[in-house]
Formats: structure tokens, sequence, C-alpha cells
């Protein structure tokens, strides 16, 4: 089960949840009557399909998920950290894969916006509304990816978190700015400052061990990846190997102890990640020819999409060949922006790197006339 965490503060030094954000420069609502959460969570889903960041996310919630994929809860909501190193934690809402639901912890999300009369800050509600039901769409957005691989649903929280958390915030960076949220009567005013709010949260995970260590491993991600290019390689490279990480092989063990101790420096850990993101020469289960990924976001709010194929191995010349075809099938189509090619060293299963391997990754940016 997928699971985003609360972030109510608690005193005891192993506390799994970290302080509230305060300061916001958003008008502080108040609200005796609880928010219609399920309106709420269909206005944002509406608005979702209509972005133009949504394409993705836009085909999950109208030919993945069921009807009824959403559940709405008023208590539960609290899990065991997976090895101990906190206390039991709230969650504030989970992807149930099985069942392809998602579900909100709405007592949860409420105790995170409680001001000191007990009244409901309703721009903070619905800022954790907001930042919990994307976040969950992204592990149905990955576990879709496995179910049109059939491959099993093998969820490795130190990797699926700290990635579905660097999902979130790559789209709601771009949310943030949608026509769509900014002229919207219901969000303008929840939409100002969101993605600061959203960063913020999953950051201050980064002072906890365990679980919450791993999420706040996303934020450092987002940092390092700072354009959209690497954003886009990093996430195209967990596309094609989810399915077939095995949390057993040497390398994903060293990553996972690393990751869950904050006291380790995060860019070993994400040095370690990239290793274990890089095709595998000796797994006969692994794609072996030239394969296309579709990237899940446009490359900028002006409509960019952005195409990349990965060679496996293949030369240069090979994925020339595909992108002047692909232009050619779309002359008079699109106006091209830029062609980037990068290479990469392959590890095989031990984590071993082979200098005299590699594979190309070429990404093509354009814009549909």
């Amino acid at each position: 089960m997928a699971k985003r965490l609360s972030s109510n503060s608690r005193k005891h030094k192993n506390a799994v949840v970290v302080c509230s954000i305060i300061g916001r420069k958003s008008p502080c609502k108040k609200n005796d009557e609880q928010l219609d959460v399920k309106k709420t969570v269909k206005d944002l889903a509406e608005g979702i399909k209509k972005s133009k960041n949504g394409k993705d996310l836009n085909h999950i919630l109208s030919t993945f998920l069921p009807e009824n994929y959403l559940e709405i809860k008023n208590e539960g909501g609290k899990r065991a950290d997976k090895n101990k190193d906190n206390d039991e934690y709230k969650i504030l809402g989970e992807y149930i894969s099985k069942d392809k639901i998602i579900v909100l912890y709405i007592n949860n999300i409420n105790g995170e916006c409680k001001l000191e009369d007990d009244k409901i800050d309703v721009t903070k509600q619905k800022r954790y509304i907001i930042t919990t039901f994307v976040h969950e769409l992204f592990h149905a957005y990955f576990h879709s990816v496995t179910v049109q691989k059939n491959q099993p649903n093998n969820y490795i929280l130190e990797i699926e978190e700290a990635l579905t958390e660097f999902c979130t915030l790559v789209f709601l960076k771009k949310f943030e700015k949608d026509k769509f949220f900014k002229e919207n009567d219901d969000f303008s005013s929840v939409n100002k400052n969101l993605f600061e709010f959203a960063f913020d949260e999953v950051k201050d995970k980064q002072k906890f061990k365990g679980d919450l260590s791993a999420y706040g491993f996303g934020a450092f991600l987002y940092e390092k990846e700072n354009d959209d290019a690497c954003r886009c390689l990093l996430i195209s490279k967990y596309i094609e190997k989810i399915g077939y990480i095995n949390e057993t092989v040497g390398i994903v063990k060293e990553y996972i102890e690393k990751v869950r101790d904050y006291s380790y420096n995060y860019a070993e850990c994400r040095d370690l990640l990239n290793q274990i993101l890089e095709p595998q020469t000796v797994n006969k289960s692994m794609k072996k020819n030239l394969t296309q990924i579709k990237i899940f976001y446009h490359q900028t709010i002006d409509s960019e999409d952005v195409r990349m194929w990965v060679s496996n191995p293949k030369t240069i010349k090979d994925l020339e060949k595909e992108v002047n075809n692909f232009l050619a099938e779309n002359e008079g189509k699109i106006t091209l922006k830029d062609i980037k090619y990068t290479t990469q060293s392959m590890t095989d299963k031990d984590g071993v790197t082979h200098p005299d391997l590699i594979f190309w990754t070429v990404m093509v940016i354009y814009e549909t006339i």
C-alpha cells in the first residue's frame, strides 16, 4: 500500500512527523463546517483533466481507476514504521493497488489544519487534499505501468515514495501556473504558494530516520535534478525499470539502508539510485530492443512535449534514425525545440559498472502546432 504521511508535530525524539508549516502568505480561512471533500476532489480531478500538464494523470482518472475510486474515511490511517525506526505514525492517504482505490483520511488531514479555537483552516485543508490526492495518483500511475508490462507491482517504499514525492513536486510546480487553477474561484487562493507548501512538507521529513527519511529524499532529488531535462530522464528511467527492481540485490539493499538514515549523505543515495535505475545487461526479462517512452508531463507550461528513446545498447546512428523518422512522420505537425543526447555506462546485477558498455538516450523536445 502506498501512503502519504502526516506532518503533525510531536515531542518524542523519534516522532515520525514534523512541524506544521507556518507563516503562509495566503489568508487564513476559518470554517465551522467540514469541507465537502468528495466535491473538492471531484473538482480537482476535473481540473487535472483540463490541465496542460495532466495528460497521463487524466489517463489514470479516465481509464485505469474504477468509477468509485475515492474513499473518504473519518478514522484510521495509522501505520507502524517499516523497520521500527519511529513510533506509529499517521497517514493522510493511501493508494490500495489490489482495489485501485485512493483513500483519504480526513480525520488526519483535519488534524493538520486545526487552529487554536479548534476551527479548520480551509485553505490549508484544501492544500493537503490536493497534495495528498496528487501523490496517490502517481502511485496509481506507477501501478498502471506494471500492469501494462504484465509485471508484479513490487512496491519498494524507499524507492517509490521518494520518486512519488519527486513526481508530485514536479507536477505541482507546473500545476500552480495552470490557467484553470489560477482562475477557478475554489482553487485560486489555495493555488498561491501551493508548491512551496508541498516542498516544505516533504523536505521537513528529512529530519527523521526510517520511512520519513525516504519520503524526504524526494525533495533532495527535486533540488538536485534541477532542470526539466534531468527530471524527465530520472522519471523515464524509473518507468523503464519499474517492476524489475529486486530489493534483495546488493546495491538496492545498500540504497535502502542508507536512504532510511538521514545521517548518511543524500548525495550518495542519489548515486546509488541512478545505478539501480540503469539498464542491466544480464537481466533477460529487461527489454533488449529500442524502447520509446512518452514522458508523463509537458516540458513547459506552454505545451512543449518531450519524446525519449533509450538504446540498450545501440549506436548513436540507430537513435538518429529513430529521431529522423519521428520528425519526418510529424513534419508540419510540430515545431522542434531541441534534441539532447546523453550516455551512461551499464551496470550488472551486482551494481558493478562496465565503462565499455554504454547506452544512449535521446530526448526530443517539441511543440505541437
